[in-house]
């Protein structure tokens, strides 16, 4: 995970809520038979989980670039 000043319980909770968000917007959009529900919220936790991670590591490496570029000792 990437590095943020934030508790692993914190993002847990991001991830968490980012993921109910994606599963409702899915269901929303399509027609997702109550018996895949559970598939469908694991496959959301794992994306919301992938992307977030993704995000702030690119976020992480932007940052860090940006301070060693202005002379900051990362």
């Amino acid at each position: 995970m990437a590095y943020v000043p934030m508790s692993v319980d914190e993002l847990e909770l991001i991830v968490s809520d980012c993921a109910r968000d994606l599963l409702e917007k899915w269901a929303i959009e399509s027609e997702i038979e109550v018996d895949r529900l559970p598939e469908y919220a694991a496959i959301a936790a794992d994306t919301a989980a992938f992307i977030i991670d993704a995000y702030m590591g690119y976020f992480n490496s932007l940052m860090l670039s940006k301070a060693a570029a202005e002379g900051f000792d990362v």
